[in-house]
């Protein structure tokens, strides 16, 4: 497959240390199926009361990613930001956000999300949720310098 990341003007490229400032967050950002993702800025709005934000210190690269971006699976969202492997460290807590903090070191998979009142969620299978939310299908992915989430999506690290 070509290159996927079209990058412009000494743009960091992924997994670089890049900042943001008032909510905005770099992504490399997929326009279309099969083309290349782009650098740009994207704002991320307003924290939800049960989000939480982490600074993505790494992601992996996995065919889904690559399914995503071209369409494979006819259920792409465009613009879209790929990257569901995310490892990095909590920048923001809402306020309903429960048992996680800023500055803890966490990981958001395939799941970001879940409803977190039906039977499969009480029970711990959050990702036979009939309402889950997939990171790259209609979310931001972790291909950015950030991402959020809902507290329950985010699984602790354990210590390196």
């Amino acid at each position: 497959m070509n290159a996927i990341l079209t990058q412009t003007r000494n743009e960091p490229a992924i997994g670089q240390n890049f900042r943001t400032r008032n909510g905005m967050n770099k992504a490399w950002v997929a326009r279309t199926a099969k083309q290349p993702m782009v650098l740009e800025t994207v704002d991320l709005g307003p924290l939800g009361a049960e989000d939480v934000e982490v600074a993505v210190e790494h992601c992996g690269l996995c065919h889904s990613d690559l399914s995503v971006l071209n369409n494979e699976w006819g259920i792409s969202q465009y613009p879209a930001i790929l990257g569901h492997e995310v490892i990095g460290r909590i920048t923001a807590v809402g306020p309903n956000a429960k048992g996680l903090k800023v500055g803890q070191r966490v990981g958001v998979g395939w799941n970001s999300g879940s409803c977190m009142h039906c039977h499969q969620c009480m029970s711990g299978s959050h990702h036979l949720c009939p309402e889950v939310q997939a990171t790259i299908v209609g979310h931001r992915g972790g291909f950015a310098s950030h991402i959020r989430t809902p507290g329950p999506g985010p699984f602790r690290c354990r210590k390196s």
